[in-house]
């Protein structure tokens, strides 16, 4: 998980690191590569292509996410994006998942 502040230093961002989804990104640029070197010696090519494409989406969904807190409210950058206004967030807590550092936000509907 990386924080970054804003140009004006009011908005943080909290998403995931850059090792992360890179990581993901480079393994399916090589699972790629060797579909590439099996098409061209005749072997079996599918399962690399298919490997090769989740890892890529993968790295690409897992950049996606994450959260940018601003004066105003939370943004929350997921499968669906909303805005929590801060009067609606009772406690920001952050714990550890699975050996990742995650951050969740208690609100006051539940």
């Amino acid at each position: 998980m990386t924080i970054e502040q804003g140009a004006a230093e009011a908005d943080v961002w909290i998403r995931a690191d850059r090792l992360t989804w890179m990581l993901s990104l480079l393994l399916g640029g090589v699972m790629l590569l060797n579909a590439a070197v099996a098409v061209t010696q005749g072997q079996s090519w599918s399962i690399w292509v298919f490997v090769g494409c989740l890892l890529v989406g993968e790295g690409l969904w897992i950049r996606s996410f994450g959260v940018v807190l601003t004066p105003e409210s939370a943004k929350v950058r997921g499968t669906f994006r909303r805005s929590i206004p801060w009067r609606d967030v009772q406690a920001v807590v952050s714990f550890d998942q699975l050996g990742a550092r995650r951050v969740a936000l208690i609100l006051e509907i539940g």
